[in-house]
């Protein structure tokens, strides 16, 4: 089923914290290429974005702090 929604859904985008990235989970939904877009915080390390732009993928920093509606977009 996931992979039908994949396959025909125009933008796949992933958001989660700069906590989640490096880790392993018990669940895998797709590679990072399968990907359109990747939303995180601005406290992503380098090496992360720069494996997320080799992918061809969009990445979008948001800064969480409080009181704070700022976005940087790159990718």
């Amino acid at each position: 089923m996931k992979e039908a929604v994949l396959t025909v859904s125009r933008r796949r985008v992933l958001v989660c914290d700069s906590s989640k990235f490096g880790k392993y989970g018990m669940f895998h939904i797709c590679s990072l290429d399968q990907l359109t877009d990747i939303i995180s915080d601005t406290h992503l390390p380098d090496a992360a974005q720069d494996t997320i732009a080799g992918q061809g993928v969009k990445l979008h920093l948001v800064d969480c702090r409080e009181g704070t509606h700022h976005a940087e977009v790159s990718g």
